[in-house]
Parts: structure tokens; sequence; C-alpha cells
């Protein structure tokens, strides 16, 4: 067997989580890359053409697939782990939880100056204090996502545990009730509000306890990996998916049409549906029968998803200043700006991974 191969093999890689890991990271760019072209300075649905409408939509919802894998691929991994050993809980903090703070509160820094620099936002100590503290407004809009898995990471030891030791359908109860709270009601609420229908659901049920949506796709990760859809009938699934994704871009599409200021969030019921669909769909694909080649070059774009998630947030602001002027169609600037910002990205964070430190710290690639 060939020496790359076994080499592949050895590192145990999850082909099927390699694969949307890399379309996880490629659809969080391409969704800031739209939105940096066509929502930074406001909606422009008004003076978009109908295709530009369409196609602009298409690509956003297609990008808003990326959260959800991330946590799906999250959910499957962590929760399967055995943390009955408080040495193993105790590893996992240092190693997961710890590791991933540092690195987030180094990007804080590096963003706070990166603003400083480009004359956004004026070097406050105070504020970056705050925003590492997570005691304040985060600087720029990809690092939500770090204060949020972090608190999941700090529930993990004990949710694993849970999951591990309880069949799902032990488990429906809470979890159907947070998924009607969570994501049914604010659904519902997209339509009344686009509509101008008051007053919206409010529900007074507290399930806050159960981490709102994010802890939703992480637990169906790993349900999805023990089996949750397998007797579902792949065309099926396909369909389910095809429909729930026009289902999403139709409801972006009316809210802008109906002048409501709306984007597809991970909360929306229908993009539940599509990402969970569509995440089984590819675990089923059959990658022993893709080159080794093609493996090896998605497994090493995969290993730097997150500091792509970190890095590319530069390089759309510092870019797309510039290519927004561009004397061409918006379709195509974006384009460019996702491409080069892709491009970019991946430059840096294989020059700066050389130096180990940087590449453990500052890009957490393991």
């Amino acid at each position: 067997m060939d020496e790359k191969k076994d080499l592949i093999l050895k590192e145990k890689r999850i082909e099927y989580l390699d694969f949307c890991r890399a379309i996880a990271i490629i659809c969080v760019v391409l969704c800031h890359s739209v939105e940096y072209m066509y929502y930074g300075e406001g909606i422009l649905w008004n003076k978009l053409t109908p295709f530009s409408r369409y196609f602009s939509t298409i690509l956003y919802v297609i990008g808003r697939i990326g959260v959800p894998f991330f946590l799906f691929i999250s959910g499957e991994l962590l929760l399967s782990k055995n943390f009955e050993k408080e040495e193993n809980i105790k590893k996992f903090y240092i190693k997961n939880f710890f590791a991933m703070l540092i690195t987030t509160e180094i990007w804080m820094v590096i963003y706070t100056v990166f603003l400083d620099c480009e004359g956004i936002q004026k070097f406050n100590l105070e504020k970056l204090i705050k925003n590492m503290l997570f005691l304040a407004d985060l600087p720029l809009m990809n690092i939500w996502y770090m204060p949020m898995i972090l608190g999941i990471y700090l529930v993990t030891p004990f949710i694993a545990q849970i999951v591990r030791k309880n069949r799902l359908k032990y488990l429906l109860i809470p979890l159907g009730i947070g998924i009607a709270i969570n994501m049914l009601i604010p659904t519902i609420n997209v339509f009344l509000d686009t509509y101008g229908i008051k007053p919206v659901l409010v529900s007074r049920f507290n399930v806050a306890f159960l981490g709102g949506f994010t802890a939703i796709y992480y637990i169906t990760g790993y349900f999805v990996r023990n089996g949750l859809l397998k007797k579902a009938n792949t065309k099926l699934l396909i369909l389910i998916t095809i429909l729930s994704f026009i289902i999403c871009c139709g409801i972006q599409i009316n809210a802008f049409n109906n002048s409501f200021e709306y984007r597809v969030w991970y909360n929306l019921i229908f993009l539940y549906i599509l990402t969970v669909s569509l995440f089984e769909i590819i675990r089923r694909i059959d990658f022993s029968k893709i080159n080794y080649k093609i493996l090896e070059r998605i497994t090493n774009f995969s290993k730097k998803g997150l500091a792509v998630y970190f890095i590319h947030i530069i390089w759309i602001m510092f870019l797309g200043k510039y290519i927004i002027d561009f004397g061409m169609l918006r379709i195509i600037r974006c384009a460019i700006l996702f491409v080069a910002t892709m491009v970019l990205s991946i430059l840096f964070i294989d020059i700066l991974s050389k130096v180990k430190f940087i590449k453990q710290k500052l890009f957490y690639i393991k």
C-alpha cells in the first residue's frame, strides 16, 4: 500500500468528517463574502436585478450551512468520548477548552489591533479587556462562534455522559421541547414579522439550561453518528434537502421583498432540517472509492478549518474595501473577494504554521 495512504489510515481520519469540515469552512467564507458585498452597505435589495437577488440569496443560504456542520462534527466527535474517569475530564479541559480559550484571546487582541490600524475602531484597552472577558460586544462578526462553542465545551463532559448512557427515545421530550421553543417558534415569528403581524410568539417556558439552538445542533451530530437517520431512504433525504433549501431561500427572498431586514439564521427550523439531512447524505458517501491524493488534500485543508475561520474575516475586510469599488458586476466582485480571501488565508496559514507555537496557539492546528 502507498506510504501516503498508510499515513492517512494511521491518523485514523474519518473521511466524511474531513469532507464536511472542508465544506463548512468554504461555506463560512462564502457567507461572509456575500454579507460584505451585499449587506455591508445595508440591504441593497431594491437596487439589485432579479438575477442578483436570487443568486445572492442562494449563495447566502449555502453559506449558512457552515456553522451547523461545525457543530455536527464537534458533537459527533466530542460527545462520543469517554468522560467517566476524572482524568479524562481534566485532559479535555486542558487540551480542548483552555487551549481554544487561549487561541480565542489571542485573536481578540489581533482583531482589536487590526480594527485600529484600519481606522474602524480606535484602540481601547478597557474595551479589549471586556472583550477578552466576554463582557462587551465582540469586535468582528465571526467571533460570536467562539464564546458559544467554549460554553458548549464547558459542559461537554457532562452532556456526553448523559447522551452516551441514554437512548435517543428517552431524550426526545427535552430535545423536542427545545426544538419547538428555540427553532419552531422563531421560524413562525419570521413569518409574523415579515407581514407585520403583532405580537410575535414569546415562550415563557424556560429551557435556557438546554443550551439553545446551538446545543441542539451539537447533540444532533452525536445521534446522527449513532444511526438517527439510518432507516431513512437516501432519495427521500435528497428530496428533503432540496425542499428545505428552497424554503430557506424563499423565506429570505420573501422577507427582503417585504422590506423586512431578516437574514436566515441558525434557529430557522428549515435550515436545521436542511443541514441534518445533508450531513447524513454525505455520511453515506463511499470515500474508499475516492483517490487517496484527493482525500489527502481534503484532510490537509480540513485541519486548517478553525485557522481559516479566524483569519478570513481580516482578509474580507481588508480586500473588500478595494474590491467593492471594482467596475464590474457585484456577483463577480463577490466571487473575487471569496477566492482571494480563501487563497490568501490558506497561504498565510501555511507560511506561519512553520512556527510550532503559531501553529498550535494561534491557529489551533493539532
